[in-house]
């Protein structure tokens, strides 16, 4: 069950690769294990994983939530919806610096704890 999501973006790629019925039931089996089998590895591997999440979350979070936003607010509305005096433009850009700044002392922070860390 919680392979599901995994699984529906990796089979499709699987899928085509394949040509006959048994081969299709064969090969959602073996994509289904080696799925399962690189999250245990991971598991086994990383021996702290909220370094890893901490990292992960530093590095994508910032970018989903305060960077990427603004960018399609000013491309969507460029070059004459940006409001008067463009303020609409001076506000995303100061959200991106901030995002910009989290997603560099967050991944630092992230990375130092993760590799320095005795």
């Amino acid at each position: 069950m919680q392979s599901y999501v995994p699984m529906g973006i990796v089979w499709p790629f699987v899928k085509s690769r394949l040509s006959s019925e048994d081969a299709l039931k064969h090969g959602e089996a073996v994509t289904r294990v080696v799925l399962i089998l690189i999250t245990f590895s991971a598991a086994a591997l990383i021996p702290n994983l909220s370094g890893i999440i901490s990292l992960v979350g530093a590095f994508s979070s910032s970018a989903l939530a305060l960077i990427f936003p603004p960018i399609i607010e000013i491309m969507t509305f460029w070059p004459d919806q940006l409001g008067k005096h463009n303020w609409k433009l001076y506000k995303d850009l100061l959200i991106i610096l901030f995002g910009i700044t989290g997603f560099v002392f967050g991944t630092y922070t992230s990375l130092e704890n993760l590799f320095l860390k005795t």
